[in-house]
């Protein structure tokens, strides 16, 4: 039987996702996804609440490949708190993230409907992240 998460290895891993983004960290936000793990992710023109648009990396160099993109554009997340959920949320684990916003070197910000991570203690990786936008990034 998989060892059972404790809320701060889930807590632990989504504050590294966002430290490691906002670091520009590439192997570092590879390295937090199990080889299967999947981002979807709204990009600065995807309005995903509204259009149903956002992009899918699946796997490491795949994510690193598209936060490179997005890091081009200057792209910086923020978030204030989040909730945990033990197993079997998301299987085995994960958290859902409150006021994440998306901002660009242009001043451009982007609203986030919802974030929410899947976690594997087992693994001690991401398994599936969805960050999908409430809007395009706009000026403020």
């Amino acid at each position: 039987m998989p060892p059972a998460c404790r809320a701060g290895q889930i807590q632990s891993a989504v504050a590294r996702f966002f430290a490691a983004w906002d670091h520009r960290d590439k192997p570092g936000l590879g390295s937090l996804f199990d080889s299967a793990g999947v981002l979807d992710m709204a990009t600065k023109y995807q309005d995903t609440l509204h259009d149903q648009a956002w992009d899918e990396a699946a796997g490491p160099a795949a994510i690193e490949a598209f936060a490179t993109a997005q890091w081009r554009l200057g792209e910086t997340l923020s978030y204030h708190g989040m909730t945990v959920y033990p197993p079997p949320y998301g299987e085995h684990g994960g958290a859902e993230v409150d006021l994440v916003s998306a901002r660009f070197a242009d001043g451009d910000v982007q609203p986030v409907e919802e974030a929410k991570f899947n976690y594997d203690c087992a693994r001690g990786a991401l398994t599936h992240v969805v960050i999908i936008s409430a809007g395009v990034g706009k000026m403020p």
